[in-house]
């Protein structure tokens, strides 16, 4: 029977469903262990695992905001302008701690309130001459700088609107005040100022009204096509305005200095004329300073102008 083909094949079957049955059985004895360690993770580590995908997506963009961080801009910036560092600290920290859209607003608000602050309050300065170096430079940054006798050179360093005018009006008399009695002209610088508005043609008028109780002229410098065609278009100009007016602080400078000279001059000639207990009284170097020890160190002042 053992040789009937037909017993061979119930052998061959029987080998084969016994060797799929040994295979059944190891497999799942595996499946079995697997799910014994996943009920196990499940049981004891639900709680933990809960985080997992936060923190997960919290790494993600950690790493991301870290890419974004430029440590060598900051530095740079922190080199130049420590407000605008702490500008930028102020951002970044905004962004981290309320979102980026409310971050970044927090951020232009800031730039804003700063800006405004720069053009309300911008820098004044009073120029005079430095040995050796080209130019006009402010007094107080040079410690060896000579200021001009009967002469005030002021510079605002921004536009002159309705929000700083009176500012200008204030630091503009206070220059005044600090020059003394002996004041002629005060020259404003007017290539800072970038534009004028209404607000700030009142200021000026006003200084200049205030100048001319204690005797001072009030002269522009800088800007002098630009002023007149402002002035002509708007039907402010006046005739007088021309000898007001220069292109240049160097070129009022030297008109300032040909009009004390020519005054001394007739001073001069007047005193000579005088009965001689006059004369000292209404000498010209005491008048307009430029007689005696005054005169030297006033052509020391000017001598780089010529």
């Amino acid at each position: 029977m053992t040789g009937d083909p037909f017993f061979k094949k119930i052998n061959m079957r029987a080998r084969a469903l016994n060797a799929r049955r040994d295979k059944m059985c190891s497999g799942f004895q595996m499946n079995e262990g697997q799910d014994g360690f996943s009920r196990t993770v499940l049981l004891f580590l639900t709680e933990p695992l809960q985080y997992v995908p936060t923190a997960a997506l919290g790494a993600v963009l950690l790493f991301a905001a870290f890419t974004l961080f430029d440590v060598s801009t900051l530095r740079d910036i922190w080199k130049i302008d420590r407000l605008e560092f702490g500008l930028a600290v102020t951002t970044m920290l905004g962004v981290v701690a309320v979102g980026p859209i409310k971050g970044i607003l927090v951020a232009v608000a800031l730039a804003l309130a700063r800006f405004v602050k720069q053009i309300a309050r911008p820098r004044d300065e009073v120029l005079g001459i430095v040995e050796g170096l080209a130019g006009f430079h402010s007094i107080e940054r040079h410690s060896t700088a000579k200021s001009f006798p009967g002469l005030t050179l002021f510079r605002f360093n921004g536009p002159l609107t309705f929000f700083n005018a009176d500012y200008f009006k204030e630091r503009a008399l206070a220059a005044v005040e600090a020059a003394g009695p002996d004041l002629q002209w005060f020259v404003i610088d007017a290539i800072p100022i970038s534009d004028i508005d209404f607000g700030g043609l009142t200021a000026v008028r006003d200084l200049r009204v205030a100048l001319e109780v204690h005797g001072v002229s009030l002269i522009i410098a800088g800007r002098r096509t630009e002023f007149i065609t402002w002035l002509k278009s708007i039907d402010l100009y006046r005739d007088e305005l021309e000898d007001r007016i220069f292109p240049t602080l160097r070129q009022a400078v030297k008109a300032y200095r040909q009009q004390a000279r020519r005054t001394a001059t007739a001073g001069q000639r007047l005193i000579a004329d005088a009965p001689r207990h006059l004369r000292t009284l209404h000498d010209p170097r005491h008048v307009f300073g430029i007689g005696g020890a005054d005169e030297n160190e006033a052509d020391l002042v000017y001598a780089s102008l010529r």
